[in-house]
């Protein structure tokens, strides 16, 4: 395996956990998984995502909000949908 394959695949074992965690409702670990995906592999678009659905959870809108944008830029459609509904219900209170 190549250097790249391993590094798309411990970022995809890192967003399989984080979305392990997202259903265990443990979002703030689930945060930090996904921010190791990223660093892993910085363009990322499902750990954009992952971690942008925490963030919402967590009451962290603009954050949420940023993330969601980056995995549209991405490419990643469900956030782009996500995206949409959260600008029109979201508060600016945020971190």
């Amino acid at each position: 395996m190549s250097t790249i394959d391993e590094s798309e695949t411990s970022a995809e074992e890192c967003c399989a956990e984080g979305l392990r965690l997202i259903k265990e409702c443990r979002y703030r670990q689930a945060v930090r998984v996904f921010d190791q995906a990223l660093v892993i592999k910085a363009g990322y678009a499902e750990a954009f995502f992952g971690r942008g659905v925490c963030r919402y959870k967590l009451g962290q809108y603009q954050s949420a909000a940023s993330d969601m944008d980056a995995a549209t830029l991405l490419g990643y459609e469900t956030a782009q949908l996500w995206s949409r509904f959260d600008r029109n219900y979201r508060k600016d209170d945020d971190d």
